[in-house]
């Protein structure tokens, strides 16, 4: 049975009012977990404030970690290799694609989610694409990484270690991603990570611009040149060096694209939470 305060910050996922009354109906039966909440909701909007990414970390470093208990309020009948806390609730899952088609409905009626990692994603992108669920994501995190299969890790640790070849998990291509830019529900998507897909063409990557209008910030996109801060607190982007690829990215969508770079300073978690939460990340150079 869900608690009807927790329903409401589910109902409302980027509504941080919802949250704030939450804490006040929990402080007399929890109030270690009221604190966190404020001091989550607080984090947030300190980082909406931050425009150097050295800033971050520490900005995050001064919110109370979360106990052990509230990562287990989530167990869903499938695994969940990853979760994470933002305002005071799970809000970023990591799991496998296939696992979460088989059952979304239990997932985003429990937490409010808003941040996700997806495994072994590979042709299952139009079903993502085509899920409704999908519109609540701030941020998508599709990494390319190098995996033993399932029966190899078995008959490694049984017959014979390491004789068993590797696969890409996550390995995206052109069709992968062009079927995430047909989705619909890419309204609040600020945030697309891709680190290591690098096979991705110049249209697809067009395609992209013009589906997510919100995207501020991909990993794995062609390089965009460096960044530097104006006076105002702005940010501006500069060619210093000639950068054909985003030129011509920027050439077909008939206007500049705008995403920020790589920041290299950052974990993946701390760039996603700074980023979603409006920060004006600009990456400080030598």
């Amino acid at each position: 049975m869900i608690p009807s305060w927790l329903e409401e910050v589910i109902r409302a996922p980027e509504d941080e009012y919802v949250r704030l009354v939450a804490a006040d109906v929990i402080e007399r039966d929890d109030p270690v977990r009221a604190a966190f909440v404020r001091d989550q909701v607080a984090t947030e909007r300190a980082l909406a404030a931050v425009t150097e990414s050295s800033r971050v970390a520490g900005v995050l470093a001064a919110e109370p970690p979360p106990t052990a208990a509230w990562f287990a309020e989530l167990v869903p009948p499938y695994p969940i290799s990853g979760r994470g806390f933002g305002r005071g609730f799970i809000e970023h899952v990591q799991v496998d694609t296939r696992m979460l088609l088989g059952g979304p409905d239990w997932l985003f009626a429990r937490a409010p989610i808003r941040f996700l990692t997806l495994t072994d994603l590979g042709d299952l992108a139009p079903a993502v694409a085509a899920s409704p669920w999908l519109v609540r994501i701030r941020a998508l995190r599709v990494p390319r990484h190098t995996m033993l299969t399932p029966t190899a890790l078995i008959e490694d640790r049984i017959v014979a270690p390491r004789t068993h070849p590797a696969y890409e998990a996550n390995a995206l291509d052109d069709a992968a991603l062009a079927a995430l830019c047909d989705s619909p529900y890419l309204a609040n998507l600020g945030l697309l990570d891709l680190t290591g897909h690098a096979a991705i063409s110049i249209d697809t990557w067009v395609r992209l611009a013009r589906a997510a209008p919100r995207l501020r910030w991909v990993a794995g996109a062609p390089p965009r040149g460096r960044t530097e801060t104006l006076e105002a607190g702005y940010e501006l982007s500069r060619w210093f060096e000639p950068d054909p690829v985003a030129q011509e990215i920027e050439a077909r969508h008939g206007a500049p694209v705008p995403w920020l770079g790589s920041t290299e300073r950052l974990g993946w978690w701390q760039r996603m939470r700074a980023i979603c939460a409006g920060a004006q990340l600009v990456e400080e150079h030598e």
